[in-house]
């Protein structure tokens, strides 16, 4: 089984996957600073609405923890994928977690428990079938949840079947 995570948090760095490198290699990028967090968003290293919604809330946990200003970190990490729709639901909710002087880290923490639903999980770990087509979604868009990050569309299609 491969088990891969889209993005962890340790010690105050966020550890991203660059889905860039993949299959190939396995490489995570260190976003350090709310600065790394936009690149990592912008140049696609992480990928998938539900990923880059929880990476965004990092993201903002980590600029006003260096001390910027809340509208500063919002509008660097708003103008990285201007259609995400996830991305602005993060930053607002982070946004206003942060004028109720709610604790931020565990807010995104909160931001990455709330988007996990089973829907999703079941998206993430066997891919979504419907009797139009076959499709082994990419468990790291659903935010590590799942394995299934194949090409093998018959695989797909088996483990589909199985699980109804």
């Amino acid at each position: 089984m491969l088990e891969l995570k889209s993005f962890y948090f340790k010690d105050d760095i966020l550890y991203i996957l660059d889905q860039r490198k993949l299959p190939h290699k396995e490489v995570y990028f260190e976003a350090k600073n709310v600065e790394d967090v936009a690149y990592a968003i912008k140049a696609m290293l992480v990928r998938g609405a539900p990923a880059i919604g929880c990476v965004a809330a990092y993201g903002f946990y980590i600029g006003i923890k260096d001390g910027l200003e809340v509208e500063k970190v919002y509008d660097i990490l708003s103008n990285t994928r201007p259609t995400a729709v996830n991305l602005f639901w993060a930053l607002k909710r982070m946004k206003q977690a942060y004028f109720e002087n709610k604790d931020l880290l565990e807010e995104a923490k909160k931001h990455r428990a709330r988007r996990y639903t089973s829907k999703q999980k079941n998206i993430g770990v066997w891919g979504f079938f419907d009797k139009r087509k076959i499709c082994c979604t990419n468990a790291l868009q659903h935010r590590s949840f799942g394995y299934c990050w194949c090409r093998n569309s018959t695989w797909c299609y088996k483990r589909a079947l199985q699980t109804g």
